[in-house]
């Protein structure tokens, strides 16, 4: 059934504020509140997830069968993937640059939809995606080799997550509480593993504060995970790209406030390049849907 204009705005504004709040507050939680491990961060918030959803299935507010796992190993790996690599990124990038590199999965997914799902792209769309890329690798060779390394990672492993996730959601009509539920559950132990092996020496007392936060980026994430489950429900897996890179230009600017990042010409016009491709890709979109209802 074709969802109305006003829901899939909202879905899509949703997804924007909750996953520009989500990252912000895992920039925050790594670097001014200085909590030096990452993964465990990451074990930490898949656990409280896991429990809110598992609390909800026992109230019976969602619905969850355990026995589909085996559906959800593809996308929950390279979930995994994503995150120790976007962890990782994060540590070496400032938080404008890592977001605007991100864009580059932008121009994959859009070519393995076009073969996947037979999406046609228009030249419209190619001169966005250009520009995306363009904006994000304006200053890409200015920054550490190791940080550089990791985004590439974090790009190709973006591009395996969003597509496998729709392709479940949609062709195998999977509900949003499993999509949510067993990426992170199988994240919880794969990353747990990998925080235990790296950061086992790290490990401290957590200060209230620090919990605080991270319970409120669980909410954030899961938050995050619902609604890119259901923007993918109702949106091509490119326009989904190219909400998060909307979300990556505006989280360009909160680097520069929240974070207290310095500001130079190479990251300005980084940004402002990006954001022109983003009005040029809206641009399109509605061109589209004007010649669309014309036909009809």
């Amino acid at each position: 059934m074709k969802k109305s204009f006003i829901y899939i705005f909202s879905i899509s504004v949703s997804y924007l504020i909750i996953s520009l709040s989500t990252t912000v507050l895992n920039k925050y939680i790594l670097t001014i509140l200085n909590f030096q491990v990452p993964f465990l961060l990451v074990v930490m918030q898949s656990f409280f997830i896991c429990s809110i959803l598992l609390s909800l299935k026992y109230c019976g507010m969602c619905r969850l069968c355990i026995n589909n796992y085996k559906m959800w190993l593809i996308p929950s790996v390279f979930l995994c993937v994503m995150i120790f690599s976007g962890s990782k990124s994060l540590q070496y990038l400032d938080i404008s640059l890592y977001t605007l590199v991100k864009n580059s999965s932008i121009l994959i997914v859009a070519i393995v939809e076009y073969f996947l799902f037979k999406r046609f792209i228009n030249l419209l769309e190619i001169v966005s995606f250009l520009l995306m890329i363009a904006a994000s690798y304006i200053n890409f060779f200015k920054n550490e080799l190791y940080g550089n390394i990791w985004i590439i990672v974090n790009v190709v492993s973006t591009t395996i997550y969003i597509v496998s996730l729709r392709h479940i959601i949609l062709l195998e009509n999977r509900n949003v509480a499993e999509s949510i539920f067993f990426p992170n559950l199988i994240s919880f132990f794969i990353i747990g593993i990998i925080s235990y092996v790296n950061e086992r020496n790290s490990y401290t007392g957590i200060p209230n504060t620090v919990i605080v936060y991270i319970i409120i980026s669980s909410i954030c994430a899961l938050l995050t995970s619902f609604t890119t489950a259901m923007v993918l429900a109702c949106l091509s897996s490119t326009t989904y790209s190219m909400l998060g890179a909307l979300n990556k230009v505006i989280m360009g600017f909160t680097g520069f406030i929240f974070i207290n990042e310095k500001i130079c010409y190479y990251k300005m016009l980084s940004l402002l390049i990006g954001m022109f491709g983003i009005l040029l890709y809206t641009f399109n979109q509605n061109v589209k849907n004007i010649n669309f209802v014309r036909k009809k």
